[in-house]
């Protein structure tokens, strides 16, 4: 009787014992489906994305290398080559807060990539905008007011540079001297991602309205449509350039 008592408690703990031990089991195999290593191909997108040269963007004065002599059997880069990638779409809307917060607004991210072995030289890019709901203009040309417009900013391989912004208007940004860098002598397949980022923030409040550069409420503004275009202005064997359109509205509110 008593080996019979022993059994019937010890067969419960047996099969309890088991039964925890499959619950770790399946457990585990959820785990390691979860955290299972990325996909062959993934791996070597990842490569590639590391492997990638994106040189700090210098002036062609501050390229040491610039004393080296070209090799002879060097190409030249054409206008394909300056017609960026998209890695980024551009914002639709530009948020003017009427309260006075910042809204960072992004033109889009771009890729160039210069093969290697072939001149590319970009030795300036323009930025201007048009807009045929505010400008006063016949060809449209529209500048941005200093009243909501805070800092315009280029990123290239993760570098920022700072536009100088004079005036009370921003209607044409000339960034020169090499802003996306000086490539010379061309001896690697080079990333060029860069982007431009528009700070919007009402600098005139007042009950609760944001206001222009004349001292009016920003109401007009909103819905307007605005356009910023992007030219990229290259040398290969001869002067080639190209333009990235952004289309988008205003936004006034909250």
């Amino acid at each position: 009787m008593k080996k019979k008592n022993n059994l019937e408690i010890i067969i419960p703990v047996i099969i309890a014992i088991i039964l925890v031990a499959v619950f770790v089991y399946l457990d585990y195999g959820n785990q390691a489906k979860k955290t299972e290593r990325p996909k062959p191909e993934q791996r070597q997108e990842q490569g590639k994305e590391t492997q990638l040269y994106k040189p700090k963007p210098i002036p062609p004065s501050e390229n040491p290398r610039r004393g080296e002599q070209l090799s002879p059997t060097l190409g030249c880069a054409g206008p394909p080559v300056i017609k960026p990638t998209v890695l980024k779409e551009p914002d639709k809307e530009w948020l003017i807060d009427r309260d006075g917060g910042l809204t960072k607004i992004s033109l889009g991210k771009y890729r160039i990539t210069n093969p290697e072995r072939l001149v590319l030289d970009i030795p300036k890019l323009w930025l201007y905008f048009f807009s045929k709901d505010l400008s006063d203009r016949e060809d449209g040309l529209y500048g941005l007011e200093q009243s909501y417009t805070s800092k315009i900013k280029l990123v290239v391989n993760g570098y920022e540079r700072e536009a100088k912004l004079g005036g009370d208007r921003y209607m044409f940004i000339e960034l020169a001297d090499y802003p996306l860098g000086d490539l010379y002598p061309y001896d690697k397949e080079t990333t060029l991602d860069f982007e431009f980022i528009i700070e919007l923030q009402c600098k005139n409040l007042e009950k609760g309205a944001c206001l222009d550069n004349q001292g009016k409420p920003l109401d007009y503004i909103n819905k307007a449509a605005i356009k910023a275009q992007i030219r990229i202005f290259a040398i290969g064997c001869q002067a080639f350039s190209n333009d990235i359109v952004v289309n988008a509205n205003f936004k006034y509110g909250p």
